[in-house]
């Protein structure tokens, strides 16, 4: 496979780039040619005696292209003929698992690995692979971000820390997006672009009033995001606390109350969502009938089988017993059915 259509994130269509299926002596003429100068405007030199492969999946979204995937150590080279497509655009890169060297505008970047860094389409630049490695990258107009950062070009080939907190909230927010934790209708679509743009001008520099409105639009939502999927992932564990989240997510607790709030919900409410939920798989699933009313408790993370009790009758109207009992006799009902008929 070398440049195809795939399915994409829900109405959103991706582009995939794969060496997978082309010979080893076609692959460095095809990825410079197909991928490298007609889809990214850069020239891909190998690394020395690396043989070279790469996967790699494109994103259209509203003003933003999302460039995910692997491949072998290069060097993605934007010349001054390639400038020529008149592209004004901020790329905005990270390896998620190896070293890098960021090249633009006389700075030279050592990158470790998760570190970010930008560059400019309209500057000569070099973004060398040290090795193979994941990678995420950004493509953005460079006109949102004129009146949101003081000095964007001074930002070209910069370190960006991989432990600021920002960059986190903006690979996780990313990564639930890539997920489907999102529906992908154009508004939506449109929605995450615009937190994308607040995200990354707050890690280049806003300030003032242009960082209050980044805060409470793409900081915002990308908190809740992470939030939703730390429930999501933990809610089951009878030791998650909100004290315990907050600290994952680097807010405090009130902050995290705050934010559920004004979705009219809250964390108790949520993490007992989940856990009832799953509860309730548990009571109607044939495979785990011999698991006892107790035992699914603890499963699901509730701290006794009385309170258990008490929540589930409070949401779904019986107790667990009742449950499973309804759920038994209707898987049973089709069986009768079909012994009756053979008679």
């Amino acid at each position: 496979m070398l440049l195809t259509d795939m399915p994409g994130h829900g109405a959103l269509p991706v582009m995939r780039f794969s060496t997978d299926g082309v010979s080893e002596e076609d692959r460095v003429a095809y990825s410079r040619e197909v991928y490298g100068r007609a889809v990214c405007g850069l020239e891909i030199e190998p690394n020395a005696g690396t043989p070279f492969h790469a996967d790699q999946a494109l994103t259209a979204l509203p003003d933003l292209y999302l460039l995910t995937g692997r491949h072998s150590g290069h060097k993605a080279i934007r010349t001054r003929p390639l400038m020529a497509d008149g592209t004004d655009d901020i790329v905005f890169h990270w390896n998620t698992d190896a070293p890098g060297l960021a090249m633009q505008c006389g700075r030279e970047e050592e990158l470790a690995p998760g570190e970010a860094t930008v560059f400019s389409t309209m500057e000569v630049g070099v973004n060398h692979f040290v090795q193979t490695t994941g990678f995420i990258t950004l493509r953005m107009p460079m006109r949102l971000f004129g009146a949101m950062v003081p000095d964007v070009a001074g930002t070209f080939a910069r370190r960006i820390p991989a432990g600021m907190p920002a960059l986190r909230l903006l690979k996780s927010y990313v990564a639930g997006w890539q997920g489907g934790e999102q529906a992908a209708t154009p508004g939506m679509a449109r929605l995450f672009s615009n937190h994308v743009y607040d995200i990354v001008a707050l890690i280049l520099g806003a300030s003032g009033d242009i960082a209050a409105q980044a805060g409470q639009g793409g900081l915002r939502a990308a908190r809740l995001a992470a939030i939703r999927r730390e429930i999501e992932r933990s809610a089951l564990d009878p030791a998650f606390s909100l004290a315990a989240l907050a600290l994952r997510i680097g807010v405090t607790p009130r902050y995290v109350q705050k934010l559920l709030t004004g979705e009219g919900t809250a964390f108790i409410r949520e993490v007992a969502d989940r856990r009832l939920e799953q509860a309730l798989r548990l009571l109607q699933s044939p495979r785990h009938r011999s698991l006892s009313i107790a035992e699914i408790a603890y499963m699901c993370g509730f701290p006794n089988v009385k309170h258990f009790h008490g929540v589930f009758r409070s949401r779904y109207g019986a107790t667990p017993g009742d449950m499973r009992a309804v759920a038994a006799t209707a898987q049973q009902t089709p069986a009768l059915a079909v012994m009756e008929t053979e008679r």
